[in-house]
């Protein structure tokens, strides 16, 4: 998919306040997109100028985008460790289907209240929060379904996946929260993993924060292997901390954004 610098979600007139489509403000150098994309995913082209495409679709929207990105990174995490352990004992079908829904709900807030980047085949995802949604709260929880998760998952298995909520408090505390972003979700299809898309979704990601000001990204990892590929996308650990209740480490990863200030030598 092409890469966009903002989007902004509009709402309908009805008190459910239910999303009708989108308005998409394309990057310079995206300037002419082709609507073929967007006609993909079931929008309709209302009307298009060389800077705006502006579309309304029906209701279900969101829904289309949301499943879309569920299932990349429910396909990436089937029998990660970390997923391996929440849903310990459980089929393989029964991991499938509650990652779609947990994933599901981790899109529908990013795409609310922050943003997503995706590869050009859609093969590979990036969810990220704004320092100032990163803990989402209890409203937005309920907005994107979060609430309803132990009955959907599990209560036993939702508790594990929130043993990793005392490392989000570490990083609200450390960071500049008004201009960090949380890099939340990361994931690549099997098919295509191994082609450099890492690289590409943090670079998107990363330019969109920056266009919002943002200065420093943060992200956590409870897998070594994962710590090297930060490394290499210029992240460096500032924490790690064992799991007490779980055989799995995580660790705090930060990047800051680098300003170069001239100033006049002697001469």
């Amino acid at each position: 998919m092409q890469h966009y610098s903002e989007h902004v979600l509009l709402q309908s007139d009805d008190p459910s306040n239910a999303p009708i489509g989108f308005m998409i403000s394309a990057s310079e150098e995206h300037k002419s997109t082709p609507q073929s994309m967007w006609r993909c995913l079931g929008f309709s082209i209302t009307s298009h100028s060389s800077n705006y495409i502006t579309t309304i679709t029906m209701p279900s929207a969101l829904n289309i985008l949301t499943s879309k990105a569920a299932n990349v990174l429910a396909c990436a995490f089937m029998h990660y460790p970390l997923m391996d352990y929440v849903f310990q004992g459980e089929s393989d079908a029964a991991q499938r289907r509650k990652l779609q829904i947990l994933f599901c709900c981790c899109a529908k807030a990013a795409l609310l209240y922050g943003g997503v980047a995706q590869t050009d085949d859609l093969d590979g995802v990036l969810l990220w929060l704004p320092g100032p949604n990163a803990s989402l709260g209890f409203w937005r929880e309920l907005q994107c379904g979060m609430l309803a998760l132990p009955f959907q998952l599990g209560v036993a298995q939702t508790l594990r996946l929130s043993q990793d909520e005392s490392i989000l408090q570490y990083i609200l505390q450390h960071a500049n929260v008004n201009q960090m972003g949380l890099i939340w979700q990361v994931g690549v299809h099997p098919k295509s993993q191994g082609k450099g898309y890492l690289r590409i979704l943090m670079d998107r990601a990363i330019d969109d924060m920056k266009r919002q000001g943002m200065t420093e990204f943060w992200l956590m990892t409870d897998t070594p292997i994962n710590v090297k590929r930060y490394e290499r996308l210029g992240f460096a650990v500032v924490y790690s901390n064992p799991v007490q209740s779980s055989a799995y480490s995580f660790w705090v990863m930060r990047k800051l954004l680098v300003t170069f200030a001239l100033c006049a030598g002697p001469v």
